[in-house]
This record gives structure tokens, C-alpha cells and sequence, in this order.
């Protein structure tokens, strides 16, 4: 029993896009982390604060490279205070740098769908030859071989085209559906002896 189309399909799609793959999959996994991280609590330990045409100035301490340094903080309203410290909220930059792994994750496919060097883009037709190709037969009669989609003719050769072809769909130039069904219902003498066979019962 053979792989359904359907199924085939996107595995070669996925197979022949690896690394856009993997980045989808990234993706998936980097998106629910976008501004997960909490904004990160400060606190500044008030030194001296005084009032000023309706703004509040505080001159809050800090310790930086092992020295004592003072800063002047300026509010247009009364800050958070809690035990003589300024208590404040930033955004955590490492958020930034998550959006900067998903942007660039989300080039990949983007380009893939829009790009026309096939290096680049999803090459679908490339993926649909390697599908079709797996359903594609091949019958030998008095030394010419016969290539069937199904019941439809899709041409033949002196010669086996297997060795030649990695998809024997290129052999044919099928790209699309619409190519095979252009093709027309088609049946080798060996073929027709068969069913006339089988409608007897024989």
C-alpha cells in the first residue's frame, strides 16, 4: 500500500526545506516567549529629596565599580516609596533579544515564499516531482518503456529513464497536476490483454 499524496507531499516539502523547517519550528517554539520576562524591579535608596514648582526631585545613592555614587531622579508626581527606596520598573532587555531570534527566524520562510532563486525559495516544483514521481509506473513492451501516472500516458523511451532522471517526473516535464491531466488515458497492449482478463474473471 502505498504513502497517501497528501502525506508524501509534505513530507518532500519538509524534507527538501530543512533549514526553513527547522526555523518554523523555532518559531513555534520561540513565540509564546515574546515579553514573557517580567520588567525588572529597581530599587533607589533615597539620600535627600526636596520639592519645586510642582516636580519632586530625589537624589538617590548607588554603588558602582566599588564606589559611592549619587543621582538626581525627577518626577512630575510622587514615585513609588517603600523603606526610603524609590521602587521603579524597566523593561528586561533580554525580551528584546528574543524578538531579534523570532524576526530573524521568521526571515527564512518569508523569503522562501517570495524569493524566485530556487536555492532560496520553498521550490515547490521540485517537491511535487519527487511526490509524483513515487506514483509513477512503468511498463516494458517490445522493448520501449511505457510511463504511467495512474491511468494517464505521460510518454515513453527507448531506454530505462530512472538512471538519468532523479525525478523521472522531470523526464516529462510534470510540474503541476494540471500537466498530468492533460495527459491523455492511455493503455500498452499488455496492459489492455490484462483487463479484458480481469473483466472475465480470468
Amino acid at each position: 500500500m502505498k504513502m497517501p499524496f497528501a502525506l508524501l507531499y509534505t513530507f518532500n516539502l519538509l524534507r527538501t526545506n530543512l533549514i526553513k523547517t527547522i526555523a518554523c519550528i523555532l518559531i513555534a517554539v520561540v513565540a509564546p516567549f515574546l515579553n514573557s520576562l517580567k520588567d525588572i524591579r529597581n530599587e533607589d535608596k533615597i539620600d535627600y529629596q526636596y520639592q519645586k514648582d510642582g516636580q519632586y526631585f530625589y537624589v538617590t545613592q548607588d554603588i558602582s565599580n566599588s564606589q559611592l555614587t549619587y543621582e538626581v531622579q525627577t518626577f512630575d508626581k510622587v514615585p513609588h516609596i517603600k523603606n526610603g527606596k524609590i521602587i521603579s520598573y524597566s523593561y528586561n532587555d533580554l525580551n528584546i533579544l528574543i524578538w531579534v531570534v523570532f524576526v530573524v527566524l521568521c526571515l527564512f520562510p518569508i523569503v522562501g515564499i517570495f524569493a524566485a532563486d530556487n536555492d532560496l525559495s520553498f521550490d515547490f516544483e521540485k517537491v511535487f516531482q519527487a511526490t509524483v514521481s513515487y506514483y509513477i509506473t512503468c511498463e516494458l513492451e517490445e522493448g520501449i518503456y511505457y510511463y504511467f501516472y495512474g491511468e494517464r500516458f505521460l510518454g515513453k523511451s527507448d531506454r530505462t529513464l530512472n538512471n538519468e532522471y532523479r525525478y523521472i517526473a522531470r523526464a516529462f516535464r510534470i510540474s503541476n497536476m494540471t500537466n498530468i491531466k492533460s495527459c491523455p488515458v492511455w493503455k500498452t497492449k499488455t496492459q489492455n490483454r490484462v483487463s479484458k482478463l480481469e473483466e472475465i474473471g480470468v
